[in-house]
């Protein structure tokens, strides 16, 4: 079986960019989320759909002083539900002294990749 690459990003040219690939592992995917100023690892989030596809379970592993679960979850959950198949993330995502707002309008440009990058899997 080949595997199969996926891209999104939003507001690559701006500190607030977030880019996120995904890598078909047979039926699941594997997805490495970036953005920010410096990108990294932060943090890990594994979900996958319940048998009967009403709920979704998320695990993660988060290095420690990092927030980086939030936008590891946000796709991870996302994902799981809307593709129904097992997602394993990888975020790193970071403005040095961000300010509230400043991750609000990160974590909007997550959900909004995310659905970039679901749409692009399903097209």
């Amino acid at each position: 079986m080949l595997t199969h690459a996926y891209f999104a990003a939003v507001s690559p040219h701006t500190r607030y960019k977030v880019i996120a690939t995904a890598c078909s592992c047979g039926a699941d995917y594997s997805v490495t989320v970036c953005g920010g100023t410096l990108f990294h690892v932060g943090a890990v989030a594994v979900a996958y759909p319940s048998a009967s596809g009403s709920e979704v379970t998320v695990s993660e592993l988060i290095i420690p002083e990092h927030k980086d679960h939030y936008a590891a979850r946000i796709f991870a959950e996302q994902m799981a539900g809307k593709l129904g198949c097992s997602i394993a993330v990888s975020a790193g995502i970071h403005i040095d002294d961000a300010s509230k707002e400043e991750i609000e309008l990160l974590l909007e440009n997550c959900r909004i990749c995310c659905d970039l990058l679901i749409a692009d899997i399903l097209s």
